[in-house]
């Protein structure tokens, strides 16, 4: 049996772009099962590596943004303890550990790096899961197009992004999950008002969504969109039918399939 995933969204701070050759300033981590519970969370700040140096761009980023770098500079720990800890902290999750980074291939070199290198071995593997890549999948978009831009407002909570390891962690840990969410049916499709509910339907080749209003004491009428919010198709509903009829109606609909 499959071990139960946990995701660990993790944000790094750090004085420049190559692990070993600049050093990790800070780092933050929160744990979130599937379904958006957030079970811990995990933080340090570390002292710099002997021999590195700062990048001359970064270094001019934190210039911009001294609030949070100093907010990276307090409690130092030892890269060696800190990093013990975290992979102590690691193990003792309910299920398999999963790195969620935006952009993962930039934390992740950082996280892996010091996990390897002061800890002898990394608890993610060569594994990590990033961001813009599963928006990619679930927008249908060209990698490009896949900014936070064009995603949907509805992925995204009031959680802060302060340029502190841990509070943008919580934030993409949120995203991440109100994502998938969106990918379980739970959620809106593009192109669609935000005051409607959504449920998947599967059919013949089609996949769309069923939007449905929740009103009480009227008409309603369930719309099909597929998930780039193009109308596929209505059924309405008769004049004065409950919003549990309308459902009982789309559920009925969804075991006939969509033709």
């Amino acid at each position: 049996m499959a071990q139960h995933e946990i995701y660990v969204s993790t944000d790094v701070e750090t004085d420049g772009p190559v692990a070993g050759l600049n050093s990790m300033l800070s780092f933050g981590s929160a744990a979130f099962t599937a379904e958006g519970y957030m079970l811990g969370k995990f933080t340090a700040n570390l002292d710099l590596l002997e021999g590195a140096v700062a990048h001359p761009e970064t270094t001019a980023f934190w210039e911009k943004n001294k609030e949070a770098y100093e907010a990276s500079r307090v409690d130092l720990m030892s890269p060696g303890l800190a990093m013990r800890d975290y992979a102590d902290w690691l193990h003792k999750l309910p299920g398999k550990p999963v790195f969620v980074g935006y952009p993962a291939a930039f934390d992740f070199s950082f996280v892996y790096y010091y996990l390897t290198r002061f800890t002898g071995r990394s608890a993610f593997g060569f594994s990590a899961l990033d961001i813009k890549t599963y928006a990619m999948a679930l927008l249908d978009r060209t990698y490009s197009e896949s900014t936070k831009r064009s995603m949907l407002k509805s992925w995204f909570s009031d959680s802060p992004h302060t340029h502190v390891a841990l509070d943008d962690a919580i934030e993409q840990g949120r995203l991440f999950c109100n994502m998938l969410a969106y990918r379980r049916g739970i959620g809106q499709p593009p192109g669609v008002d935000h005051d409607e509910v959504y449920i998947p339907v599967k059919g013949g080749a089609v996949v769309a969504f069923a939007a449905y209003e929740t009103e009480l004491d009227g008409p309603a009428q369930i719309r099909l969109v597929d998930k780039a919010g193009i109308d596929v198709g209505t059924l309405d509903s008769h004049d004065g039918m409950y919003a549990a009829e309308t459902v009982g109606a789309l559920l009925g609909f969804m075991r006939r399939g969509l033709r």
